[in-house]
């Protein structure tokens, strides 16, 4: 194997490779792309209420893995796609939640990019081995979700 793999991994000692061995506090820096994700992770669970409380919905999906989280706000509605395979994957998916059937725009709070719910289809493209975290878009002065007392 070679070094920079295994330099990602805590090994045993001696004759017993399944022992924990001691963690490796010389990759704990800002170049380690998988500490800087893990983070970044961490920062997305924080600052968005329904991944940690929220109503967990399965989507069906072709080739992607999604999920809805939300709770009892509609403005916290967060959709989740991740591609596990090789290849860049294209679909449309059906999300059967009331909060998206009204054509409003999602934003992928990984990079920026949008999308528009049709009719509770969202058609999305997802690179390999990736993921996609979506955000509903309250428009300036305006929401749908406000509630009228």
């Amino acid at each position: 194997m070679c070094e920079t793999k295994r330099s990602l991994y805590l090994n045993g000692y001696g004759g017993d490779p399944a022992s924990r061995g001691p963690m490796r506090w010389d990759l704990a820096t800002s170049t380690n792309p998988e500490l800087t994700w893990t983070k970044r992770l961490i920062s997305l669970r924080k600052n968005h209420r329904s991944l940690r409380i929220g109503d967990f919905v399965p989507l069906d999906c072709d080739r992607l893995l999604g999920f809805v989280r939300r709770t009892d706000k509609a403005l916290e509605t967060v959709v989740v796609l991740v591609n596990p395979t090789d290849s860049l994957v294209a679909e449309t998916v059906s999300c059967r939640e009331g909060r998206l059937m009204n054509g409003g725009e999602l934003r992928d709070v990984l990079d920026g990019s949008t999308v528009r719910s049709d009719s509770g289809f969202i058609s999305v493209q997802v690179p390999p081995k990736s993921a996609r975290v979506y955000e509903l878009i309250s428009p300036k002065g305006y929401t749908p979700y406000k509630r009228i007392y």
